[in-house]
Protein backbone atom coordinates (compact mmCIF):
# COMPACT_ATOMS: atom_id res chain seq x y z
CA UNK A 1 0.00 0.00 0.00
CA UNK A 2 1.40 3.41 -1.51
CA UNK A 3 2.32 6.38 1.25
CA UNK A 4 -0.36 9.21 0.71
CA UNK A 5 1.49 12.36 1.72
CA UNK A 6 -2.12 14.58 2.67
CA UNK A 7 -2.54 11.96 5.63
CA UNK A 8 -4.40 9.06 6.32
CA UNK A 9 -6.83 8.08 3.11
CA UNK A 10 -9.18 10.68 2.40
CA UNK A 11 -9.58 12.23 5.88
CA UNK A 12 -7.89 16.34 5.05
CA UNK A 13 -4.82 17.49 6.71
CA UNK A 14 -5.43 19.89 9.47
CA UNK A 15 -4.08 22.93 7.33
CA UNK A 16 -6.60 22.18 4.35
CA UNK A 17 -9.19 22.35 7.32
CA UNK A 18 -8.22 25.64 8.84
CA UNK A 19 -8.28 27.30 5.29
CA UNK A 20 -11.78 25.92 4.71
CA UNK A 21 -13.05 27.20 7.86
CA UNK A 22 -10.99 30.68 7.03
CA UNK A 23 -13.19 30.74 3.75
CA UNK A 24 -16.78 29.71 5.44
CA UNK A 25 -15.55 32.46 8.13
CA UNK A 26 -14.58 35.69 5.90
CA UNK A 27 -17.62 35.27 3.24
CA UNK A 28 -20.24 36.62 6.18
CA UNK A 29 -17.52 38.87 7.07
CA UNK A 30 -17.03 40.47 3.62
CA UNK A 31 -20.99 41.00 3.38
CA UNK A 32 -21.16 42.43 6.11
CA UNK A 33 -18.09 45.23 5.54
CA UNK A 34 -20.13 45.59 1.96
CA UNK A 35 -23.29 46.58 3.76
CA UNK A 36 -21.47 49.24 6.13
CA UNK A 37 -19.88 50.33 3.80
CA UNK A 38 -23.08 50.79 1.65
CA UNK A 39 -24.61 53.01 4.06
CA UNK A 40 -22.06 54.76 4.94
CA UNK A 41 -21.52 55.66 1.11
CA UNK A 42 -25.32 56.20 0.76
CA UNK A 43 -25.53 59.05 3.73
CA UNK A 44 -22.42 60.51 2.38
CA UNK A 45 -23.47 60.93 -1.20
CA UNK A 46 -27.37 62.38 0.70
CA UNK A 47 -25.34 64.77 2.51
CA UNK A 48 -23.80 66.24 -0.30
CA UNK A 49 -26.96 66.43 -2.38
CA UNK A 50 -28.52 68.13 0.61
CA UNK A 51 -25.60 70.86 1.01
CA UNK A 52 -25.58 71.56 -2.69
CA UNK A 53 -29.07 72.55 -2.54
CA UNK A 54 -28.96 74.74 0.44
CA UNK A 55 -26.39 76.11 0.20
CA UNK A 56 -26.64 80.07 -1.23
CA UNK A 57 -25.75 81.14 -4.85
CA UNK A 58 -23.00 82.70 -5.06
CA UNK A 59 -22.65 86.90 -5.98
CA UNK A 60 -22.50 87.93 -9.66
CA UNK A 61 -19.17 89.04 -10.68
CA UNK A 62 -19.37 92.11 -11.43
CA UNK A 63 -16.23 91.80 -13.83
CA UNK A 64 -18.00 88.87 -15.77
CA UNK A 65 -20.42 88.91 -18.44
CA UNK A 66 -23.37 87.77 -16.24
CA UNK A 67 -21.96 90.28 -13.39
CA UNK A 68 -22.42 93.22 -15.72
CA UNK A 69 -25.47 91.94 -17.32
CA UNK A 70 -27.23 92.00 -14.02
CA UNK A 71 -25.29 94.96 -13.02
CA UNK A 72 -26.71 97.15 -15.98
CA UNK A 73 -30.27 96.04 -15.03
CA UNK A 74 -30.60 96.83 -11.63
CA UNK A 75 -29.38 99.74 -12.68
CA UNK A 76 -31.73 100.37 -15.76
CA UNK A 77 -33.82 99.76 -12.97
CA UNK A 78 -33.11 102.22 -10.71
CA UNK A 79 -33.02 105.07 -13.07
CA UNK A 80 -36.92 104.08 -13.87
CA UNK A 81 -37.99 103.95 -10.71
CA UNK A 82 -36.31 107.46 -9.78
CA UNK A 83 -36.89 108.98 -13.49
CA UNK A 84 -40.62 108.59 -13.08
CA UNK A 85 -42.93 107.81 -16.21
CA UNK A 86 -41.61 110.89 -17.82
CA UNK A 87 -43.63 110.52 -21.54
CA UNK A 88 -46.71 109.80 -19.90
CA UNK A 89 -46.35 112.84 -17.77
CA UNK A 90 -45.20 114.78 -20.75
CA UNK A 91 -48.86 113.85 -22.88
CA UNK A 92 -50.82 114.74 -19.78
CA UNK A 93 -49.04 118.23 -20.32
CA UNK A 94 -49.26 118.80 -23.42
CA UNK A 95 -53.14 117.69 -22.89
CA UNK A 96 -53.53 120.20 -20.33
CA UNK A 97 -51.63 122.96 -22.55
CA UNK A 98 -54.10 122.09 -25.61
CA UNK A 99 -57.02 122.75 -23.19
CA UNK A 100 -56.06 125.79 -21.88
CA UNK A 101 -54.98 126.81 -25.36
CA UNK A 102 -58.37 126.10 -26.62
CA UNK A 103 -59.86 128.03 -24.08
CA UNK A 104 -58.49 130.98 -24.41
CA UNK A 105 -58.34 130.98 -28.24
CA UNK A 106 -62.81 130.83 -27.86
CA UNK A 107 -62.16 133.47 -24.89
CA UNK A 108 -60.18 135.91 -27.02
CA UNK A 109 -63.58 135.45 -30.06
CA UNK A 110 -66.08 135.49 -27.21
CA UNK A 111 -67.27 132.10 -28.48
CA UNK A 112 -67.92 130.30 -25.54
CA UNK A 113 -70.45 127.42 -27.37
CA UNK A 114 -67.73 124.84 -26.51
CA UNK A 115 -67.61 125.99 -22.93
CA UNK A 116 -70.89 127.03 -21.78
CA UNK A 117 -72.10 124.44 -20.90
CA UNK A 118 -69.98 122.00 -22.38
CA UNK A 119 -69.40 118.74 -20.79
CA UNK A 120 -70.15 120.45 -17.70
CA UNK A 121 -71.88 119.35 -14.72
CA UNK A 122 -75.07 121.24 -13.38
CA UNK A 123 -73.05 122.25 -10.34
CA UNK A 124 -70.36 122.89 -12.17
CA UNK A 125 -69.06 126.78 -12.71
CA UNK A 126 -65.98 128.89 -13.72
CA UNK A 127 -63.85 130.83 -11.25
CA UNK A 128 -62.03 133.71 -13.14
CA UNK A 129 -60.12 136.68 -12.10
CA UNK A 130 -62.47 139.72 -13.32
CA UNK A 131 -61.46 143.18 -15.18
CA UNK A 132 -63.99 145.01 -13.30
CA UNK A 133 -66.65 145.30 -10.05
CA UNK A 134 -69.18 144.96 -12.60
CA UNK A 135 -68.35 141.71 -14.29
CA UNK A 136 -70.65 138.79 -13.45
CA UNK A 137 -70.29 136.85 -10.28
CA UNK A 138 -67.67 139.71 -9.28
CA UNK A 139 -69.07 139.79 -5.59
CA UNK A 140 -66.77 137.67 -3.66
CA UNK A 141 -64.35 139.21 -0.55
CA UNK A 142 -61.47 137.36 -2.53
CA UNK A 143 -61.64 139.72 -5.59
CA UNK A 144 -62.52 136.46 -7.77
CA UNK A 145 -65.55 136.23 -9.74
CA UNK A 146 -67.58 133.09 -10.23
CA UNK A 147 -70.68 132.18 -12.42
CA UNK A 148 -72.49 128.65 -13.28
CA UNK A 149 -71.75 127.01 -16.53
CA UNK A 150 -75.31 126.53 -17.00
CA UNK A 151 -77.75 129.08 -17.68
CA UNK A 152 -75.98 131.66 -18.40
CA UNK A 153 -76.73 134.57 -20.66
CA UNK A 154 -75.30 134.98 -23.16
CA UNK A 155 -74.27 138.99 -22.72
CA UNK A 156 -72.38 137.52 -19.49
CA UNK A 157 -70.61 134.61 -21.29
CA UNK A 158 -69.17 137.44 -23.21
CA UNK A 159 -68.39 139.59 -20.24
CA UNK A 160 -66.52 136.74 -18.54
CA UNK A 161 -64.45 135.73 -21.73
CA UNK A 162 -63.63 138.94 -22.43
CA UNK A 163 -62.04 138.69 -18.35
CA UNK A 164 -60.05 135.44 -18.97
CA UNK A 165 -58.85 136.91 -22.08
CA UNK A 166 -58.01 140.03 -20.21
CA UNK A 167 -59.90 142.34 -23.17
CA UNK A 168 -58.15 139.89 -25.90
CA UNK A 169 -54.92 140.86 -24.83
CA UNK A 170 -53.68 137.49 -24.64
CA UNK A 171 -52.03 135.55 -27.07
CA UNK A 172 -53.33 131.90 -27.06
CA UNK A 173 -50.38 130.22 -28.73
CA UNK A 174 -47.52 131.61 -26.39
CA UNK A 175 -48.96 129.67 -23.49
CA UNK A 176 -46.23 127.80 -21.46
CA UNK A 177 -47.20 125.28 -19.12
CA UNK A 178 -44.60 125.91 -15.83
CA UNK A 179 -46.11 123.57 -13.51
CA UNK A 180 -48.93 120.57 -13.62
CA UNK A 181 -50.61 118.13 -11.04
CA UNK A 182 -52.61 115.36 -11.37
CA UNK A 183 -54.85 114.05 -8.48
CA UNK A 184 -58.07 111.54 -8.45
CA UNK A 185 -60.74 114.91 -8.48
CA UNK A 186 -59.04 116.28 -11.34
CA UNK A 187 -55.74 118.57 -12.76
CA UNK A 188 -54.16 121.74 -11.87
CA UNK A 189 -52.01 123.58 -14.20
CA UNK A 190 -49.45 126.83 -13.80
CA UNK A 191 -48.91 128.95 -17.18
CA UNK A 192 -47.47 131.53 -18.82
CA UNK A 193 -49.15 133.25 -21.79
CA UNK A 194 -47.78 135.99 -23.84
CA UNK A 195 -49.69 139.29 -24.64
CA UNK A 196 -50.12 141.01 -27.78
CA UNK A 197 -48.65 144.06 -27.07
CA UNK A 198 -45.38 144.71 -27.92
CA UNK A 199 -44.17 146.37 -24.71
CA UNK A 200 -46.57 143.89 -22.40
CA UNK A 201 -45.01 141.03 -20.04
CA UNK A 202 -46.19 137.49 -20.02
CA UNK A 203 -49.00 137.05 -17.87
CA UNK A 204 -49.14 133.68 -14.78
CA UNK A 205 -52.10 131.90 -14.39
CA UNK A 206 -53.27 128.77 -12.46
CA UNK A 207 -55.91 126.70 -13.89
CA UNK A 208 -57.67 123.70 -12.50
CA UNK A 209 -60.31 121.14 -14.27
CA UNK A 210 -61.38 117.70 -14.70
CA UNK A 211 -62.02 115.18 -17.48
CA UNK A 212 -65.02 113.52 -18.06
CA UNK A 213 -65.10 109.89 -18.32
CA UNK A 214 -66.19 110.61 -21.89
CA UNK A 215 -62.67 112.79 -22.08
CA UNK A 216 -64.00 116.14 -22.52
CA UNK A 217 -62.57 118.89 -20.72
CA UNK A 218 -64.37 121.10 -18.01
CA UNK A 219 -62.16 124.21 -16.77
CA UNK A 220 -63.94 125.28 -13.34
CA UNK A 221 -60.98 127.95 -12.68
CA UNK A 222 -58.56 130.40 -14.29
CA UNK A 223 -57.13 132.96 -12.37
CA UNK A 224 -54.49 135.80 -12.85
CA UNK A 225 -52.47 136.86 -9.61
CA UNK A 226 -53.65 140.93 -8.80
CA UNK A 227 -50.31 142.11 -8.60
CA UNK A 228 -50.18 142.05 -12.46
CA UNK A 229 -50.51 144.99 -15.15
CA UNK A 230 -53.47 143.72 -17.17
CA UNK A 231 -52.93 144.19 -20.31
CA UNK A 232 -56.31 145.74 -21.78
CA UNK A 233 -57.22 146.99 -25.25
Amino acid sequence: MGYDPRGRGDVPSIHQSALENLRRGTKPVLVFLGAVFGLMALFVGGGLIITQQTMPAPPADSGSAAGAGAGATAGAGAGTASAGPQPTASAAVQARRAVLVAFLTDAVRKNGTRWFPGASAETDGLTYTPLSPGDPGADRPDGLARVPYHGLPTADTDKVLTAVSRGGAVDPAGLTVTASTDTEQGWTVRFTVRVRAATGAPLTGEAEGYTTPSGAPVIIRLVYPKNQTDPQG
